[in-house]
């Protein structure tokens, strides 16, 4: 489905190593359009969770954007504040690591993690994170939500 403008484009995107200044990402350029899923695949260390943690605003210590940009839903997000970041992640972007099981905290309650990434009243955050749990095929119930992960 290609229908309507670009959620997410990135024009020309450079990342490097500090101090090294070798090139992890080199020239990329991307678009991807409401209704679409990309998926990025490569060698261990080949730069796809420093691509990843780019499109949402964040660099991996010891790495830098040096180059080119990253808009979601047209808002260039160089330009946006943590606040502004923040409403786009999870919302319009977001980012699925290699292990997703591994990436949340054993040390937090299920739905507790899962609602730091929603904004809204609590009821509607609840109703949300319950859906996106049926979604994936996992149980919605309060002794699932009140477990650690």
């Amino acid at each position: 489905m290609n229908i309507g403008a670009p959620t997410l484009v990135v024009q020309d995107l450079n990342i490097i190593g500090v101090p090294s200044m070798a090139r992890i990402i080199d020239e990329l350029s991307l678009e991807v359009r409401p209704g679409e899923i990309l998926g990025v695949v490569g060698e261990s260390g080949s730069g796809k969770t420093t691509l990843g943690l780019a499109l949402l605003n964040y660099c991996k210590q010891g790495t830098r954007v040096d180059g080119g940009g990253v808009t979601v839903d047209g808002k260039d997000l160089a330009g946006l504040n943590w606040r502004q970041v923040r409403e786009l992640r999870g919302r319009t972007v977001a980012y699925i690591p290699q292990s997703p099981a591994s990436a949340l905290n054993p040390a937090l309650r299920i739905g507790t993690q899962l609602r730091e990434c929603l904004q809204g009243d609590a009821v509607t955050v609840l109703e949300r994170v319950r859906e996106v749990l049926r979604e994936v095929a996992l149980p919605d119930d309060d002794a699932f939500l009140g477990r650690v992960s």
